[in-house]
């Protein structure tokens, strides 16, 4: 919720960026005003029925969240903004490039196969010793984080089943930033049955195969 005051004062919600919301509450913050997290679910609404539903939400606000790089509500250089408040959004940023070093462990099989670079050097001892207490602890904060609203695992195949879509989408956006319009998520669709997603599972299709080839 924002008063209708405090919009006009910044000129509006933002236009140049298919994420409004979020850059308009950027500029917002550089007039000093706060924003409020308040933990109570005041209005309900559809959600994406499936998985290319799913990406396709996702891949809209990665185009809409790196548009700001180009754009005068950029919060790394937007005057008014205090330093904590411009490195609280860098981690917002920073989130969709994950997916480059996801991409590289789905291909190190093949990298290792055909180069012969060993990218991890790790003994037993040392997975036990370092590997295992960072997952843990990884996994135990998650799940305080999230307050067990969300599976860690699945969380982590949804990533890589995304990873493919999102690295294009990325690459696009920051060679042709406005490239591309606002597409909305299928929503209220009735399902008589299952659905295979050929076109997101294509690629990982490919690099299963070229894996069990390489080491079958």
């Amino acid at each position: 919720m924002m008063r209708r005051s405090a919009i006009q004062e910044v000129g509006g919600f933002v236009t140049d960026s298919i994420s409004e919301d979020y850059y308009t509450g950027i500029r917002l913050s550089a007039k000093g005003y706060e924003s409020v997290y308040l933990n109570e679910t005041l209005s309900a609404g559809l959600a994406a029925e499936s998985m290319s539903a799913h990406i396709l939400q996702r891949l809209r606000w990665a185009r809409g969240t790196l548009q700001g790089l180009f754009i005068d509500s950029n919060p790394f250089i937007i005057p008014g903004l205090r330093l904590r408040q411009r490195l609280a959004h860098l981690e917002g940023f920073i989130t969709w490039f994950s997916i480059l070093p996801r991409l590289f462990f789905i291909i190190i099989p093949i990298i290792y196969s055909f180069f012969g670079i060993e990218p991890l050097a790790i003994t037993l001892q040392e997975t036990i010793y370092i590997f295992l207490p960072y997952y843990l602890l990884q996994l135990t904060t998650f799940t305080w984080l999230n307050q067990r609203s969300r599976s860690i695992i699945l969380s982590d195949v949804y990533a890589v089943v995304s990873c493919f879509p999102l690295f294009i989408a990325v690459v696009k956006v920051m060679f042709n930033p406005f490239g591309q319009g606002f597409k909305v998520t299928p929503k209220g669709l009735f399902r008589s049955k299952n659905q295979y997603n050929w076109r997101s599972a294509f690629p990982l299709i490919i690099f299963l195969i070229g894996t069990v080839l390489v080491y079958g």
